[in-house]
């Protein structure tokens, strides 16, 4: 029951977190005078990146995370061909078929766990490397850049209008 709960919650969740993860971090940034003038100097120092970068960084940076990705699904395949393997030998074992070397089953099963942790793991690298050259790709767009430094721009107007800085 709490697994179908899980199940039915996961996407509305992921939804609302994607939702409210910036505005709570904008929020969090201005709670404090140290933590807005940190902030609004982490915005000019991102503006400026932006400007001095051109498409090519922005492609350089994408087929590094396109590289990264590639890796994650070598290792992912890698994983899973070799738990299948020890899968194999773990019923032949529990069969009582004769292995090249002989291996109680417990210990296969241990192996077999191991892999399958391995597997979860780089499944996990996999899908946050696929989100990092995804959000890397629209970069790549100048006019998603020059959007997306007027947003830049916008918000450290707002903290320096919060920090008294404007008149």
């Amino acid at each position: 029951m709490v697994g179908v709960a899980a199940l039915v919650l996961a996407i509305p969740m992921s939804i609302l977190a994607n939702i409210f993860t910036p505005k709570v971090r904008d929020w969090w940034g201005t709670t404090s005078k140290v933590r807005a003038l940190k902030r609004y100097k982490e915005l000019g120092r991102e503006m400026m990146r932006f400007k001095l970068g051109s498409e090519f960084n922005a492609l350089a940076r994408f087929g590094t995370a396109l590289l990264a990705v590639l890796i994650a699904a070598f290792l992912v395949i890698f994983s899973m061909l070799l738990f299948l393997g020890l899968n194999d030998n773990y019923i032949a074992a529990l069969n009582g078929m004769a292995l090249d070397k002989q291996i109680p089953p417990s210990e296969i099963y241990l192996y077999g766990m191991f892999m399958v942790s391995c597997t979860a793991i780089c499944y996990l690298l996999l899908s946050i490397s696929i989100a990092i050259a995804l959000s890397r790709a629209r970069f790549i767009s100048t006019a998603y850049r020059h959007r997306h430094v007027a947003r830049l721009r916008l918000e450290r107007y707002r903290l320096k209008k919060r920090l008294g800085l404007v008149g």
